[in-house]
C-alpha cells in the first residue's frame, strides 16, 4: 500500500532527510506507479502556481522529479515498503529525496556508473547524453541509459547518492538533489 499526502509540517520519519532542510511539502511512501507519478506531477504543478519560482527553476524542478520517479517506477521493487519520495521547500530552494530497495549487482553499477559521472564537467555530462541518445540503445524500460547524468545535469551537479541498509538483507540507494533559484 502506497501513501502520498502534501504536508505542512515535518513529519514524524526517523531518517535524517527530515532533520532542518525546510517545509516538507510532500511524502510517498510505497511503489510508485504511473497513477502515483500522474498525481505528484499534477500536485507538484498545482504547488509550483502558488509560489515565486522562477520559470527555469520550475522546468529543473520537474524534470528533476520527472526522472527520480522515473527510477523509483522502472527501478524499485513493487514489494518493498522502503521505497520513498519526497519534496522539500527552504526559503526559494527545493530538495527532492527518494530511495527504493536496490541489489547489490544494482549497488555496484550505479557507484561505478556514478563514479564516472563524477569525474566528468557538466560540459561532460552534457556531451556524453547526446551521444547515448543518438545511438539509439535503448534500455528494458525503454531508457537511454542516462537518468543518473539527467540528475545531475537538472541540480547542475547539487546531487548526493548514498547507499544504506533498511535491514540486513536490503541495501537502498538514496538520491537527495537540490534546486536552487539562479541569481
Amino acid at each position: 500500500m502506497s501513501s502520498g499526502f502534501p504536508s505542512k509540517q515535518n513529519g514524524d520519519s526517523n531518517s535524517s532527510w527530515d532533520q532542518a532542510l525546510g517545509q516538507l511539502e510532500l511524502q510517498w511512501l510505497g511503489p510508485i506507479g504511473e497513477p502515483s507519478i500522474r498525481y505528484i506531477l499534477h500536485w507538484l504543478e498545482a504547488r509550483l502556481e502558488d509560489t515565486d519560482c522562477q520559470s527555469l527553476q520550475k522546468k529543473r524542478l520537474i524534470r528533476l522529479v520527472i526522472e527520480l520517479l522515473q527510477n523509483l517506477h522502472h527501478h524499485g521493487r513493487e514489494d518493498s515498503t522502503c521505497t520513498r519520495f519526497q519534496i522539500v521547500s527552504n526559503e526559494g530552494a527545493w530538495s527532492v529525496f527518494s530511495q527504493n530497495a536496490v541489489t547489490s549487482s544494482q549497488q555496484e553499477n550505479l557507484e561505478q556508473r556514478w563514479n564516472h559521472l563524477m569525474t566528468l564537467s557538466p560540459e561532460e555530462w552534457r556531451l556524453l547524453q547526446r551521444e547515448k541518445l543518438a545511438s539509439g540503445h535503448r534500455s528494458l524500460h525503454g531508457g537511454g541509459g542516462i537518468g543518473l547524468n539527467e540528475i545531475l545535469r537538472k541540480a547542475d551537479g547539487r546531487v548526493e547518492m548514498t547507499f544504506a541498509s533498511v535491514d540486513a538483507h536490503t541495501p537502498v540507494v538514496r538520491f537527495v538533489a537540490h534546486i536552487h533559484p539562479k541569481t
